[in-house]
Order: structure tokens, then C-alpha cells, then sequence
């Protein structure tokens, strides 16, 4: 990106964010990468630039819209494969025995590979992942997005070279083998959004190489994997936790936090899960899930070398007990997205924060002290705000320098219900011009009755 061969891309450009999260390259760029990819036959291309399903004289092989299956094709290049990449294949009906002949494989994308909607993706069977057992040169595996996947097979478990596993937005994936604890060599697992996942099996603490670890729940099940258990994961540098409505929390478990030492960024969850059984529930049950999530709130605390903290649907007005700036020293991104809460504080110490990047949205009880935040965040760079209780014309406040913050945090605020300067002053206006003739009216009207008073005794002097 420094180079300038690809691009930042933001989905809405006048608002761009300092997180990037997709890139776009120029088409002369992309042209010139196309053939220098042919050119080292890393993978085939069409007239117009699309990968090809053709892989003659390639390692690598790509899955589209509309191509011959994989299943049913030639079998001869198949064991030479280093990479199988889905570029546009919605529906993946492969054959167990096509994909145990991937000896060498690497690197097998089946999953989707960007984030548009638009990009659906099935499974035909599920026992197509039968055939992945065979793949024992394996070190990343995406099923990203891919529907109609209940289970991960235990035979997982013999991917001994796995390193990135990528699960993310499995929608109808309801659990996690506990043969997982011998990917020793693993280093990335994301299982978020992955609605109907109510815990992580206990053994998920033996993998401790792991660094990144996204939607780790914690879930109703006193067996499961818990947060303690992640004290034990020396490298992991970043965590996503999912608090699922009926979680069982032991007393204290959420001050382990602060003891997992290399964390940088941490994203916490208050959200509902989808159990099967969860419609069953009766109101106590979510009564006591409810308290549990308060506590767990009450409780938390932070590694003091986090440096993102990301809080979403907090279920307490009031902030966490150790989110202030003496105990984060190190934050620079700081993200409160939906929930209760109500305000920050600096914990009573007048110490300020060194946070860069603020992020406060769809807060709906939240009353934003602009004076106050300029105080408290002097060192801000990037504010995005949709949340002010108080100011009645709402809108998404995207500020992007230090320049713009001071003066938004300088703007007289407009009161909700309140009408705006102009038409306040037309109003007062209003009033006054009335008052003054509502007054002359009645000067005038008394005027009248004197005149009338005053003619009628010249009219009776006149007369005698």
C-alpha cells in the first residue's frame, strides 16, 4: 500500500475509516499483475482477465461460476495442486475422492473470499469434508460463509500442518469437535458469526500457539472452554468473545482478562444466541441471564498492554469498573457500538486518556459532553459519533483531524426538542410584535372609551 499498488477502499468514501479492511487497485495495475501471474503460471486466465477453471501446467486451481466441477475433471493434474481458490462457485457439490487426491495442497480457499452479501456459497453434503483428512500438507482452510454446515468431521484433527482455520459466518455450524486440540501448530481461528454455537470445547486451551482467536463464546455448558482456560494461550495477541444469553460464568472468571499478557485487541459481545432451544426458555431463566451479563460487565477487566478495545451491546448504563485511562495506558482505539451504556468517565483520577480513534454509536442513552470529551481525549485524531441523546438532529459525525474534533467539541449543541436559532429568533420576534399590539390595542381601546365618555358630557353641557 505504500507503493500506492492498491488502494484503500472504503464504502462510503467521504466517510472513510482509519481501519482498512479492503483494498482496490487500479485496472492498469491489476492488467500488468495479470500477466506477470501468467507469465509465472500461477494461475489461468480468460480474454477478460477472470481466473479460469483451467489449470494446465499450474499449481493452483480456481472453482467458478458456471465451470466444470472439480469432481468431474481429469484427474492427472490434480495431485501436483498447491492451491484450490473458490473465485465465484455457489453451490460446491465435490467429490470426497477428488479432494482426498490433493496430496500437496496448501492453501484451499472453498469458503467465500470477500464480504459482499451477494456472494452465497452451499455445501451439497456435508461429507464432502470427509476428504479433507487426506490433506495432510494443509496449513490454511477457509469455509467461510458456507451454508448447510452443521458439523466440523473429528477427522480435523489429522491436519497436523493447519495453521489458519477460517469459519467464519458458517450460519447453521452448531459446534466444534474437541479433536481440534491437536492442530498444535495452529495460529488463527475465527469462528464468528456463527449464530448457534452456544460454547467452545475445553481443549480449544492446548492450542498454544494460537495468536488470533475470533468469537470464542461463552455459553451455558459447565464443561466448556472458559476465559480462565485462555490464560494458558502464551501468544494470543487478538480475542473476540461472544456472552451468549445463557451463560454460565464462574465467580471471578472475568477478571482472568487481565493475565492474558500479549493481548492487543479485544472485542466483547452482550448478544442473544440463537440456541435451538432457546424459544423453550421460561422469563426466569432470562431473568438470571440477564444478571449474569451485569456481572460479567461489573467484573471485567483489561490486560494492561491492550491497545483496541472493542464493546458491543453493553447491557449497563455504567461503564465497566476498569475501563479508565490509568488502567489502559497503552489504548489508542477505543469502539462502544449498541447497548445501555450512558457516559464515560475518566474513574474519578482527572487522567486522560491516550486514545487516537474514538468510536461511539447507536447508543441511544448515551449523553455525549462535547467540552468534557475534548478534555478527557486530547490526543484524538479520528472521532465517529451516532449517539448524542440530546441533540434531536442525529446524524453519523465522522471527523477525521484533530482540527475538525476541536471544533466540533466547541459547537453549541441544539437541544433536542428545541427549535433551531433562526426560526427561535423569527418566534421571539413573533411574540414580541404581538405583545406590542396586543398593548397598543388596548391603549386604543381605551382611548375609545374616553373619547366616548368625553363627548357625551360636552354633548350634556351643551344641551343644559
Amino acid at each position: 500500500m505504500d507503493l500506492h499498488f492498491i488502494e484503500p477502499y472504503h464504502e462510503i468514501p467521504d466517510k472513510p475509516s482509519p481501519d482498512v479492511n479492503a483494498c482496490k487497485m487500479h485496472p492498469w495495475l491489476r492488467h500488468l499483475a495479470i500477466s506477470l501471474a501468467q507469465e509465472a503460471k500461477l494461475f489461468e486466465f480468460d480474454s477478460s482477465g477472470t481466473p479460469s477453471a483451467r489449470s494446465y501446467g499450474c499449481q493452483r486451481e480456481c472453482l467458478v461460476l458456471g465451470g466444470n466441477n472439480s469432481s468431474d475433471r481429469p484427474t492427472s493434474n490434480v495431485e501436483n495442486l498447491l492451491t484450490v481458490f473458490n473465485v465465484r462457485e455457489q453451490y460446491l457439490d465435490l467429490n470426497p475422492d477428488w479432494l482426498s487426491k490433493l496430496k500437496k495442497v496448501e492453501v484451499l480457499q472453498l469458503g467465500a473470499w470477500h464480504c459482499s452479501p451477494k456472494h452465497h456459497i452451499e455445501v451439497e453434503k456435508e461429507e464432502v469434508l470427509r476428504g479433507l483428512r487426506a490433506l495432510k500438507h494443509l496449513k490454511y482452510l477457509s469455509l467461510r460463509g458456507i451454508s448447510l454446515i452443521t458439523t466440523i468431521p473429528a477427522s480435523i484433527g489429522e491436519l497436523l500442518s493447519l495453521e489458519i482455520l477460517d469459519l467464519r459466518a458458517c450460519h447453521n455450524l452448531e459446534e466444534l469437535p474437541c479433536e481440534i486440540e491437536s492442530l498444535t501448530r495452529l495460529t488463527h481461528l475465527d469462528v464468528s458469526d456463527c449464530p448457534f454455537i452456544e460454547g467452545m470445547p475445553k481443549e480449544l486451551q492446548n492450542l498454544t500457539h494460537l495468536q488470533v482467536l475470533k468469537g470464542f463464546v461463552i455459553g451455558n455448558s459447565k464443561t466448556s472452554c472458559k476465559i480462565d482456560d485462555l490464560v494458558n494461550l502464551k501468544e494470543l495477541r487478538r480475542l473476540g468473545i461472544v456472552i451468549g444469553n445463557e451463560v454460565v460464568a464462574g465467580e471471578g472468571e472475568f477478571t482472568k482478562l487481565k493475565d492474558v499478557e500479549k493481548l492487543h485487541s479485544l472485542t466483547i459481545w452482550w448478544g442473544v444466541k440463537k440456541s435451538r432451544e432457546s424459544t423453550r426458555g421460561k422469563a426466569q431463566e432470562l431473568s438470571k441471564a440477564k444478571s449474569l451479563k451485569l456481572a460479567a460487565m461489573d467484573n471485567l477487566t483489561f490486560p494492561p498492554s491492550l491497545e483496541k478495545l472493542d464493546l458491543r451491546g453493553t447491557p449497563h448504563a455504567n461503564p465497566p469498573k476498569e475501563l479508565k485511562p490509568s488502567t489502559l495506558q497503552k489504548l489508542k482505539k477505543l469502539y462502544i457500538r449498541g447497548g445501555k451504556l450512558t457516559r464515560l468517565d475518566d474513574g474519578g483520577t482527572d487522567q486522560q486518556w491516550n486514545v487516537e480513534i474514538l468510536r461511539l454509536k447507536y447508543l441511544n442513552d448515551f449523553k455525549l459532553n462535547r467540552q468534557q470529551l475534548l478534555l478527557t481525549f486530547p490526543r484524538l485524531c479520528f472521532l465517529d459519533v451516532k449517539c448524542d441523546k440530546g441533540v434531536e438532529y442525529k446524524e453519523d459525525k465522522v471527523l477525521k483531524s484533530s482540527s475538525e474534533i476541536k471544533n466540533y467539541c466547541k459547537e453549541k449543541v441544539v437541544e433536542k426538542n428545541s427549535m433551531p436559532a433562526e426560526n427561535h429568533n423569527s418566534e421571539e420576534r413573533k411574540s414580541l410584535k404581538k405583545d406590542k399590539l396586543g398593548e397598543e390595542a388596548l391603549v386604543n381601546k381605551g382611548k375609545g372609551k374616553e373619547v366616548a365618555f368625553k363627548t357625551e358630557i360636552e354633548q350634556q353641557a351643551s344641551t343644559s
